[in-house]
């Protein structure tokens, strides 16, 4: 049986315990050490006839499944907020991806007009600042009706929001800010569970 930790929760466990918001990585960080204690319990009880002194000490380690329950249903293996973790975070993502899909299908149609190729530096879209816009070269900037959100090192483009995308890109934004908000609200949710239980983490460290 190995009682090896991958990570030392233990500043983890006391941030939580103080109101500290925990990442999905430093979640399943907390996840891993409790599994070290539940197959560190289960294998000393099953040993209770030729060690009793050992399933003793083992019985006394909290059984914590239900917080590695709450956090391996809601945290996927690379540290993420599943889609499934609230009622309402799988339909937010649907709305998300929707609303970027219709803010890049009127920036293609600029991009793929007669007067998107002629000023555009290229037929892509970019991200600046959280908007999306297209790089138009600087010296057709006149012909762009929309916001400049930045320009190259160099001055040859400016990238510009178009005036026609901009309630599109509001309504993108906020969704993507409500995601945000619904994916926070998760990680508080569980590293307060971490909290309530640091205690017994704590010593269930001290028993393994």
């Amino acid at each position: 049986l190995s009682l090896e930790f991958n990570v030392d929760t233990s500043e983890l466990v006391a941030r939580a315990a103080l109101d500290g918001i925990l990442t999905g990585i430093d979640l399943l960080a907390v996840s891993d050490t409790v599994e070290v204690h539940l197959r560190a319990r289960a294998a000393a009880l099953r040993a209770e006839r030729i060690a009793p002194l050992m399933a003793q000490m083992a019985s006394t380690i909290p059984d914590l499944r239900e917080l590695q329950r709450q956090i391996r249903s809601k945290i996927g293996n690379r540290g993420e907020v599943v889609d499934d973790a609230t009622a309402n975070l799988r339909a937010l993502r649907i709305q998300v991806r929707q609303a970027y899909d219709t803010v890049s299908e009127a920036l293609n149609i600029f991009i793929q007009s007669s007067a998107g190729r002629e000023v555009l530096q290229e037929p892509i879209i970019s991200i600046r600042g959280d908007r999306l816009v297209v790089p138009v070269k600087s010296n057709m900037r006149h012909r762009v009706n929309g916001i400049v959100h930045d320009a190259s090192n160099t001055g040859a483009t400016v990238f510009i929001e178009p005036f026609d995308t901009v309630e599109l890109c509001n309504s993108w934004r906020e969704l993507a800010l409500e995601e945000e908000r619904e994916v926070s609200r998760v990680l508080r949710d569980l590293s307060a569970l971490v909290g309530v239980v640091a205690d017994d983490i704590r010593l269930g460290n001290r028993q393994t």
